[in-house]
């Protein structure tokens, strides 16, 4: 028989993620429409109910690869969907 996950308990690592949940949650960063945007995809989690519309301009890299250049998102939901 063996003992529990290695991975249960306190994880300093999880506060550092909380902490820039909720930086994020309180000073948003590309939150916003986009225009004009390139690129515009809504999505929506039929579980919980979050929905989010991103926005992307894209240009072209000296290789003529599409890269994206700017980006920005709105929407609602929980905290993780909206940071």
């Amino acid at each position: 028989m063996s003992g529990p996950p290695e991975n249960v308990g306190f994880q300093p690592g999880n506060l550092l993620a909380r902490a820039d949940l909720l930086d994020h949650a309180r000073n948003p960063r590309n939150r916003g429409t986009l225009e004009p945007a390139d690129v515009v995809s809504e999505e929506a989690n039929p579980l919980c109910g979050d929905v989010v519309t991103v926005y992307a301009t894209l240009d072209a890299d000296p290789d003529h690869q599409p890269r994206m250049t700017r980006m920005s998102f709105t929407g609602h939901g929980c905290l993780i969907s909206q940071a």
